[in-house]
């Protein structure tokens, strides 16, 4: 006999949601161990409960991508970079011979391929990125290119 009602409790804080509506997704917003909890219960009324420990470690995930078509058709018309588990988000891009094109200061900015309001002939750009690993406070650097292409 299967579950008639049922319930998780993520053990961060947020709402205890119900496992009736579908599949089960959830993001924790800090590192650190948490105690899960589901509580299930059958047509006869019979409850269970099962609890499990898990441990959320920081792994930090960075997308820069290596093209874009800054050409006013709204796909892929600003370079945007994304991380995930950093802080302290900057990242910069510079010409082939070192000098800087654009500088971020906030994670939600983006590049639209222009220099001093200038549109930029294609070519590729050097791209550097870095942040702080939020398990270590790490500073961390890293470098790609990206491909303007109009």
């Amino acid at each position: 006999i299967g579950y008639t009602d049922g319930t998780i409790d993520y053990g961060d804080g947020s709402p205890v949601e119900s496992l009736l509506f579908g599949s089960l997704s959830h993001e924790y917003e800090n590192i650190g161990e948490y105690t899960i909890r589901v509580i299930v219960t059958n047509d006869l009324g019979c409850t269970d409960t099962l609890t499990r420990q898990v441990c959320v470690e920081n792994k930090v995930r960075y997308f820069i991508p290596n093209i874009f078509t800054p050409n006013g058709d709204d796909q892929n018309d600003e370079l945007s970079i994304q991380v995930v588990g950093g802080t302290d988000i900057r990242w910069s891009v510079y010409d082939r011979t070192g000098g800087l094109m654009f500088e971020a200061v906030s994670p939600d900015d983006s590049w639209d391929g222009t220099f001093n309001g200038k549109v930029l002939n294609p070519n590729v750009f050097v791209v550097v990125l870095s942040f702080t690993d939020q398990a270590t406070g790490r500073r961390e650097t890293h470098y790609g290119s990206v491909t303007l292409i109009r």
